[in-house]
């Protein structure tokens, strides 16, 4: 806990005395949520490994896909038709061609650090998927409640100063240094603020 309290004081911000904090997340926006969003604090980096997700009723599950550098996600497709997997984004060109119902084609994580590179299918243009390229192990998707336009997230084991990224598609990234008092930071999206994120201790 980042709170404490004595003789009915409350103390807030002594985060980084503690062995390790909840730390969270709050973005409220403006117009249409984003699908996803990540948010991830430097750390210790997560080992390269395969990364699953399916080709299910026209659409990648799940959206995201994070994992360090070196990191192959394999893409499985679920469906009972044909699906292809491609990207132009990000200042690549690449086509991993077709999958047929019940096989799988694979990407490595080639890209830097901190991108996130979207692919779609040629064949149903309304898919859409995000790779990102992140190396941290502490790091916690958005979620996502319409009804208020605000995302959340919350990471256990956190001491500061802790150095917090917001990640949401095509948003310009956030970061923000977390000491001992929370902070806020503007969400810009083609050149206008659309939101604000609030980052703290719990």
């Amino acid at each position: 806990m980042g709170i404490l309290r004595f003789s009915g004081i409350l103390f807030l911000g002594w985060a980084n005395l503690l062995p390790g904090a909840e730390l969270t997340v709050d973005l409220q926006l403006e117009g249409k949520l984003p699908a996803v969003g990540l948010i991830w604090v430097d750390g210790p980096p997560a080992p390269v490994q395969d990364l699953h997700l399916t080709q299910k009723n026209r659409t990648f599950i799940p959206g995201l896909v994070v994992g360090p550098q070196g990191s192959t996600v394999i893409v499985d497709n679920a469906d009972n038709q044909t699906h292809n997997v491609f990207t132009t984004d990000a200042g690549l060109d690449v086509d991993l061609g077709l999958a047929p119902p019940q096989q799988s084609v694979r990407q490595q994580i080639t890209w830097g650090e901190g991108t996130f590179v979207r692919f779609g299918c040629k064949i149903h243009p309304d898919m859409q998927l995000w790779i990102g390229s992140v190396a941290s192990r502490l790091r916690a998707e958005v979620a996502w409640d319409a009804a208020r336009h605000r995302g959340t997230a919350v990471l256990a084991g956190i001491t500061a100063p802790a150095v917090v990224h917001v990640w949401l598609p095509r948003y310009e990234p956030l970061t923000l240094t977390l000491q001992e008092a929370a902070l806020s930071g503007d969400l810009v999206l083609r050149g206008n603020k659309r939101g604000t994120a609030t980052v703290g201790w719990k």
